[in-house]
């Protein structure tokens, strides 16, 4: 086929990273390579970000953008690592999902459990037979010294106890979201419970839950600045709770 030159108004158009492949050349010191797309597509990419992962059979999701001379080659950009589900969905960490602790290493072990089945939006309990972790998410009483704060990457107020440590658990919690052909991971977190997250507010049984359970002080990174005693939902000041008990 005869390359044609490409005009400026053409190589402004790319197509957006929804496309399916995996990686079949790479040169991890110069951070470029081949994708093998779905369709059967051999397409190059140069300069991979450090902070994606990848080898020789890597999932990805990537777009496609003109080369600059000429229209019918395309470069792959915007090249994310993907995760393979039971029923072989791609899904995604993004820049915006809450992975926590050394569950990165785990995901696809903990993706390659699950059955997105074209849900939109969904919560799934992946259980081991060994505990593989701890749950910062732990049961509190009113002896507890309990504090609010905002976690960083986030805009509303979680719930922490201090002077605790996790628990053992055999489960991780995570939860999806469909993004056009693709999911994208929410949060996922060791532990089995879905109100465990206080962000997902409107479940059932949320306000119930987050009454007498918190997430450990310092496991997670936290906006120093947001600290307060005093409850964001109740108005109770925590230092004072007793007090309150019996007006």
């Amino acid at each position: 086929m005869k390359d044609y030159p490409i005009n400026q108004q053409q190589r402004t158009k790319f197509h957006p990273p929804c496309n399916k492949g995996r990686v079949i050349q790479f040169d991890p010191e110069q951070r470029c390579g081949v994708i093998k797309g779905n369709t059967g597509e051999e397409i190059p990419f140069f300069r991979l970000p450090q902070n994606e992962h990848v080898n020789i059979g890597t999932p990805v999701l990537y777009g496609r953008k003109p080369q600059v001379k000429f229209f019918n080659k395309w470069n792959a950009i915007n090249i994310q690592r993907a995760y393979i589900s039971q029923d072989s969905c791609f899904v995604i960490d993004s820049g915006l999902s809450h992975v926590h602790g050394d569950l990165k290493k785990r995901l696809q072990t903990i993706i390659g459990r699950i059955r997105c089945g074209h849900r939109n939006y969904f919560h799934e309990t992946v259980t081991f037979k060994d505990i593989i972790g701890k749950s910062n998410c732990v049961t509190v009483s009113w002896e507890d010294e309990i504090v609010y704060a905002k976690r960083e990457g986030r805009n509303k107020y979680s719930k922490f106890v201090k002077n605790r440590d996790g628990e053992p658990t055999n489960s991780v919690s995570i939860f999806l979201m469909r993004k056009q052909e693709f999911y994208i991971i929410k949060s996922c977190y060791y532990g089995n419970l879905k109100e465990s997250d206080p962000s997902n507010e409107g479940i059932e049984g949320y306000e119930t839950f987050w009454l007498n359970h918190a997430l450990v002080f310092g496991s997670e990174p936290i906006d120093q600045k947001t600290i307060t005693s005093v409850c964001p939902w109740t108005r109770i000041n925590e230092n004072n709770r007793l007090g309150s008990l019996f007006k």
